[in-house]
């Protein structure tokens, strides 16, 4: 399973997915779990996070099984790759934080 998000200034959209082979195109991928969170109403992104998590894990989908993912965010990547400060919210978004 893979976590996917596209993290913006107004709006979330998270989804737990996985990636598969189809004969007929190749790789696919199936979403199993997905939801849409209004940025505004929380001070940032960990405790949407936890939500997301809380509320895929009361639908079966525990986040220990996921084992990757990419979130697409609206502002820039620090130069290492790992963190990002979105543009139109006062959040910080640490890669490895995440990962812990």
């Amino acid at each position: 399973m893979i976590l996917c998000g596209d993290i913006g200034g107004t709006k979330a959209l998270l989804a737990i997915a996985n990636t598969g082979n189809d004969s007929d195109s190749g790789e696919r991928v199936t979403l199993h779990f997905q939801r849409r969170y209004a940025c505004a109403d929380y001070n940032d992104f960990a405790p949407l996070l936890a939500e997301f998590f809380a509320e895929a894990s009361a639908a079966g989908m525990a986040p220990t099984q996921i084992i990757g993912g990419c979130l697409a965010v609206a502002g820039p990547v620090e130069e290492d790759g790992h963190r990002a400060r979105l543009t139109n919210l006062p959040w910080h978004i640490d890669a490895t934080a995440l990962a812990a």
